[in-house]
């Protein structure tokens, strides 16, 4: 361990304290100059599916909008500095082997969940919103708030980020022995059979659509269970190494 481990508790809660003050004040910086964007950030968002009228139903509603967006760009834009604070605080009280596995996860963790954000923003969220439009009742007027609208595609794309860590949640679950590649071949042919109902329930009849929506999921998939089945590998030489040296 580091020599940081004989730090009494208050040294540790300081400097904790130090590290969330640092990272909250650097995403109220943010959002507020992202807040002087949420207007041209909204007009992009309703693009989206330019075929919605939206309504707002109180005086603050486009307000409260403004302040989801930029709310939401801070936590994005912010994370590389939150991911490097958790990293700086957490890998003095590690061991190497323990320090390895959380700066993988943690860079994994980003560049996923980033990838993530960006194919629910072009795939995701315009085929989602045209699945709803589609299946609309002509004798029901569409009266969607803009804070609905905004919300439901902040959501997706924050729950597409989530998705999108599966590879990483593979690697750290395979580490910690939560996990083994045999979960992945024994459950894959169910989970692609799984993918695919999805994907044609929620995008467009045309195959282009659904292999656009199926493709990249499948792909994490196989990138999950190939991460899982390398971890797995590495782990087991490791305790063959120690096993080795002990005797």
């Amino acid at each position: 361990m580091n020599s940081d481990k004989d730090m009494p508790i208050s040294g540790h809660l300081d400097e904790l304290r130090k590290r969330i003050t640092i990272v909250s004040v650097a995403h109220l910086i943010v959002m507020l100059l992202a807040f002087s964007r949420s207007g041209p950030i909204l007009q992009r968002l309703m693009e989206l599916n330019p075929q919605m009228n939206l309504i707002f139903v109180e005086p603050s509603e486009i307000m409260n909008a403004y302040i989801h967006i930029a709310l939401v760009l801070a936590v994005a834009l912010c994370s590389p500095l939150t991911i490097y604070h958790i990293w700086a605080f957490v890998a003095k009280g590690l061991y190497e082997n323990e320090k390895k596995m959380v700066k993988i996860s943690l860079s994994l963790g980003f560049v996923f969940f980033v990838l993530g954000l960006v194919f629910a923003y072009y795939v995701v969220v315009p085929i989602s919103l045209q699945f709803f439009t589609r299946i609309a009742i002509d004798q029901i007027a569409a009266m969607i708030s803009v804070r609905s609208y905004i919300s439901f595609i902040l959501t997706l794309m924050l729950a597409m980020g989530l998705i999108f860590n599966i590879p990483s949640f593979a690697y750290v679950g395979t580490k910690l022995g939560l996990l083994k590649p045999s979960y992945f071949n024994q459950y894959e042919k169910h989970l692609i059979v799984l993918i695919f109902i999805f994907a044609a329930l929620i995008t467009p009849p045309d195959i282009v659509s659904q292999c656009l929506m199926a493709l990249p999921m499948v792909a994490l998939l196989k990138l999950s269970a190939f991460i899982s089945k390398k971890t797995y590998k590495e782990k087991q030489d490791q305790v063959e190494s120690e096993n080795k040296d002990e005797n």
